[in-house]
């Protein structure tokens, strides 16, 4: 599985990324990602893509911009509060910089390097970012 969600610390919904990366897989994070969408509910994102190794294809990027475009078009009121992606690879930080590059996410993303595995500490962490408080290891993107 590429993408699994977790829901027990609602309303943060951790997200847990693989190398498992299949179209199928990935149609099924973009499903999921609707999903809360239709809920009608206010969420944050906590995105762990430290597990990551390979890099994706580009063509994977590709589609997730052109996902959030439409979510953004589609939508009038974005129940994504907040997306916080944990990293620890300068690549995945690359593909992260050209997905919104090409497009502006839909709500402000914290970019967080970190080795730190404790979900209890990433959750409050979650809790806590926002654009007033500065960390050395956190990069801000803005809508």
């Amino acid at each position: 599985m590429f993408a699994t969600f977790n829901y027990e610390s609602l309303p943060i919904v951790h997200v847990s990324f693989t190398n498992d990366l299949t179209e199928d897989s990935f149609d099924n994070f973009l499903k999921e990602w609707l999903s809360l969408y239709l809920k009608g509910e206010n969420f944050i994102f906590l995105l762990d893509t430290r597990r990551i190794t390979e890099i994706p294809n580009i063509k994977y990027a590709i589609r997730m911009s052109l996902f959030i475009k439409k979510i953004k078009k589609e939508n009038e009121y974005h129940y994504l509060q907040k997306s916080i992606i944990l990293i620890n690879n300068k690549k995945i930080s690359y593909l992260l910089d050209f997905i919104f590059n090409i497009q502006k996410p839909v709500a402000p993303v914290y970019i967080l390097k970190t080795e730190d595995t404790s979900l209890i500490n990433l959750i409050q962490i979650a809790k806590l970012i926002s654009p007033e408080k500065k960390y050395s290891n956190l990069t801000l993107i803005s809508p």
